[in-house]
């Protein structure tokens, strides 16, 4: 495994290079190791002791598109809110990432109706 070895004493930027691999996976729709990486991301920061959202809010829409994509609905739902919530505090409903998030939750919610 590529991250088997720690490859950083700095935890924002190991985890990182998980949201970075999850991402990657995400993009090729390997979702289960999509999944892993974003995990083991929000792991890496919980046992350092960050509970900081600026660290945790990119992992939250991570796990929202896995989740999307892989049909478990609810728990899309409430990942994306937990994103939204944050990035919405800083971002206008024109910045490209958060008018993406909230175009992908509006698709979730949409699916939830069916």
């Amino acid at each position: 495994m590529l991250l088997a070895r720690q490859p950083s004493q700095d935890p924002a930027q190991y985890s990182t290079l998980h949201f970075n691999l999850g991402k990657a996976y995400a993009l090729q729709q390997v979702w289960k190791s999509a999944e892993q990486q974003y995990n083991e991301g929000i792991e890496v920061l919980t046992k350092a002791g960050v509970s900081d959202r600026m660290y945790l809010f990119e992992f939250d829409a991570g796990l929202a598109y896995v989740y999307w994509k892989t049909g478990r609905l609810a728990e899309a739902k409430s990942r994306y809110e937990a994103a939204l919530e944050f990035v919405r505090a800083f971002a206008p409903p024109t910045h490209p990432v958060r008018h993406r998030w909230e175009q992908e939750y509006q698709s979730v919610l949409k699916e939830m109706r069916r």
